[in-house]
């Protein structure tokens, strides 16, 4: 008899050798056993691919794939690709489950919801050291809300955002909704997001924090580069396309503020580029859709609207270059 397991869970591999053991053993450890992990090595020039055989040794619910460097898009790909589970879950290798109770939660909340897509907390951490949960709401979301309101409860709660590992998703809708990341960019989890609120219709959210989320030393400014911008604006423009293209128009309303969101992250990365040629570029092709950011109920894009408003593009990207220089010295 083949096996049947209740979730899925993806894990995307590449030269994580350090952080993999403690990613995978979190999974390992889950006090719900129904479930299976595909290990796509990325073509991984450490010892990943390794690692991942020899916990595939150890577990049989482990399947292993190698293939050549192709990217995170590509690798969560096969792994949808190769899933047996009701629900798709994806971590990052260098991530990890907070507990042992994670999975129990999740599938504890799912009987209740039945939801196709369950949103759930994170906390980011450094160094061993931890911030605070991500999303600031400390409680689930109402019951009453699943039936028509979910989606409209999250975006206006903020708790719909722009990431793949924070979300249980039925596999059904992959196959429905052709819900295939896109290849060769990066933000790529910007317009799926999008896509997986356009298909799906009960959305849920747990407060509960069950994935700690690494940030690396690397600082922000030399992680946003010129050609990161450009794939971002790319991602904004697919969505607006996406957008236009939707028939429901309350979905249409509710999904702006995501946009306006991701138009508002945009503006924030504008102060780490410091080449004006090319800044002038794209601060160009921002402001094609400037009325987007009208669209954020976030108060922190809010506050860029207003500052934009009053001063224009030099003012805010200005104001906020003074910001990122006084962080780097706290």
């Amino acid at each position: 008899m083949n096996y049947c397991p209740k979730f899925t869970v993806i894990i995307p591999v590449y030269n994580v050798a350090a952080y993999l053991a403690k990613c995978i053993d979190s999974v390992l450890k889950q006090e719900f056993k129904q479930y299976e992990v595909i290990l796509i090595d990325d073509g991984s020039t450490d010892e990943s691919g390794t690692i991942c055989d020899k916990f595939a040794e150890q577990d049989k619910r482990i399947v292993v794939i190698h293939q050549k460097n192709k990217g995170l898009s590509a690798a969560r790909n096969i792994g949808i690709e190769n899933a047996k589970g009701e629900y798709i879950l994806f971590l990052d290798s260098d991530d990890y489950w907070h507990d042992s109770s994670a999975l129990n939660i999740i599938y504890s909340r799912l009987n209740v919801s039945n939801a196709d897509i369950l949103s759930f907390n994170y906390m980011k951490f450094c160094d061993d050291v931890f911030e605070k949960p991500y999303f600031k709401q400390d409680t689930n979301m109402p019951l009453d809300k699943l039936e028509k309101n979910s989606l409209e409860y999250q975006v206006d709660h903020d708790l719909w955002i722009a990431c793949a590992w924070n979300k249980v998703i039925k596999r059904e809708l992959f196959y429905q909704g052709k819900l295939y990341f896109n290849l060769g960019i990066t933000s790529e989890d910007i317009d799926w997001c999008l896509r997986l609120a356009l298909y799906a219709e009960k959305f849920d959210f747990i407060a509960n924090v069950i994935v700690c989320y690494r940030q690396r030393k690397t600082s922000i400014s030399n992680s946003i580069t010129v050609q990161k911008m450009d794939m971002l604006i790319d991602n904004i423009e697919v969505c607006l396309s996406l957008l236009e293209k939707e028939q429901k128009i309350r979905k249409i309303d509710i999904l702006k503020p995501y946009i306006g969101y991701q138009y508002g992250t945009a503006i924030y990365s504008m102060s780490f580029i410091t080449n004006k040629k090319e800044y002038n570029r794209i601060m160009k092709r921002l402001n094609q859709n400037k009325d987007v950011l009208r669209w954020s109920k976030n108060r922190k894009v809010q506050m860029l609207q207003l500052v934009d408003y009053i001063g224009g593009n030099k003012l805010l990207v200005f104001l906020l270059r003074i910001k990122n220089r006084l962080n780097k010295l706290q």
